[in-house]
């Protein structure tokens, strides 16, 4: 049997402006990423799904404050020798870009990710998915999967759109549901 494990992972954990100061509901940061990760699990265990290695969902704190969760996690994987094949991060999934759905797609995050992963990801996406891919690039560790990169995991970061068409509203208090498409999400839970 595999012993080397797959993990979907999100974090859960929302913050207003760079601060951490007032509201912020946190509907698309990372709201999406985590109700995305909940809809892969329900999905696959409605279908009676039995994984060939183990399979594992993270749900992070703390990655607003630094990757702080991720990192403790990391970091006791490696000191116990867990193998890890793939890690793939769910953060933000649901915002459609500024142009709407007429004009989705994903955006593979091509820094501090793993590139064969990435190019599997791409597969994936023109496989399953009704939206292209374009390459996208945060420019600095922006989310938990640099925390597998760095460890030397492979990991991967299907963005919901090009980094630089994110969502405004995210660390403030208009991050709401109102501003997210689920039809959007929909292609991020069909590829994870």
């Amino acid at each position: 049997a595999n012993t080397d494990r797959v993990i979907l992972g999100s974090h859960i954990d929302s913050i207003a402006g760079f601060r951490g100061t007032g509201r912020s509901p946190g509907s698309d940061d990372d709201g999406s990423g985590t109700v995305s990760n909940l809809e892969v699990f329900r999905i696959l265990m409605k279908t009676g799904w039995i994984p060939d290695r183990p399979t594992e969902f993270h749900f992070y704190a703390a990655e607003e404050a630094g990757l702080l969760g991720s990192k403790a996690i990391v970091t006791q994987y490696v000191k116990d020798d867990i193998p890890v094949r793939s890690m793939m991060q769910l953060d933000m999934t649901l915002y459609p870009g500024k142009n709407g759905n007429e004009a989705s797609v994903f955006g593979l995050i091509t820094d501090y990710v793993s590139p064969d992963l990435t190019e599997f990801i791409r597969i994936l996406v023109d496989t399953y998915s009704t939206f292209n891919w374009v390459n996208s690039k945060c420019g600095y560790a922006c989310s938990d999967h640099a925390s597998w990169t760095a460890a030397g995991y492979a990991s991967c970061f299907p963005f919901e759109t090009k980094f630089d068409d994110d969502n405004p509203y995210i660390h403030s208090s208009k991050d709401t549901i109102d501003k997210l498409s689920f039809d959007h999400g929909k292609e991020f839970i069909k590829v994870a």
